[in-house]
């Protein structure tokens, strides 16, 4: 489609670069040699964008498009402070998600060391702390991998530019984070399930000790 849009637009008996779809933006034909600017994209690929900017693309002297398009306009500023709020909730974030799985490994290794703790209530717990710790995990690993954000320290004044990371960008990463939130919702069904499990587990008691104290009385 891009293609057809500007095919008219050519002169054949000047050497141009051809009108070229990079996945956001289609770029007209240009004279080689010269630069064209574009409007900034909304939104792509999930992130949001400065519409209001201008994206840009070089022609080279043979005819053909440079590898990379200049999106760096488009990025939208957050001023130093909203930056240090984030930075300090993500750092929130991930140490209690590290102190959770800590002290739920620290409980694991206690039921595991004394045997005299063995029984179904602690099995319950014990795979009640692995859907917590596996829940955990996946979370932090998603936060730090999948929904990384590379802070550039590009200061305009009181503003910092915030690029997103393009590298991790691929098919193999897009796959890897369908697997985590995949991870992420069992990992909830198995807490909830387990929940559910101590409750019955917990009537379960309550009854047999009305029982008990009834045969003794």
């Amino acid at each position: 489609m891009c293609i057809y849009i500007y095919i008219r637009l050519q002169d054949k008996s000047l050497l141009y670069c051809p009108p070229y779809h990079d996945g956001a933006t289609c770029w007209p034909p240009i004279l080689a040699g010269t630069k064209v600017q574009m409007p900034c994209p909304s939104s792509y690929e999930g992130q949001t964008y400065n519409p209001n900017e201008n994206a840009s693309k070089e022609c080279l002297e043979n005819g053909n498009w440079s590898s990379k398009s200049n999106y760096i306009p488009c990025l939208l500023t957050m001023d130093s402070s909203t930056l240090d709020l984030t930075m300090i909730l993500r750092c929130i974030f991930l140490t209690g998600y590290s102190l959770s799985c800590t002290c739920l490994c620290l409980a694991l290794i206690i039921f595991y060391i004394f045997k005299s703790l063995k029984c179904m209530r602690n099995t319950i717990h014990s795979h009640l702390f692995v859907a917590l710790m596996i829940k955990a995990c996946a979370w932090s690993i998603s936060y730090i991998f999948v929904e990384f954000i590379d802070i550039n320290q590009f200061k305009d004044d009181t503003k910092l530019t915030i690029n997103v990371s393009v590298s991790l960008k691929c098919m193999r990463n897009t796959i890897h984070s369908h697997l985590f939130v995949a991870l992420m919702i069992k990992a909830c069904a198995w807490s909830i399930s387990y929940i559910f499990v101590e409750f019955i587990d917990i009537n379960q008691f309550k009854d047999d000790t009305k029982l008990t104290i009834n045969v003794s009385v």
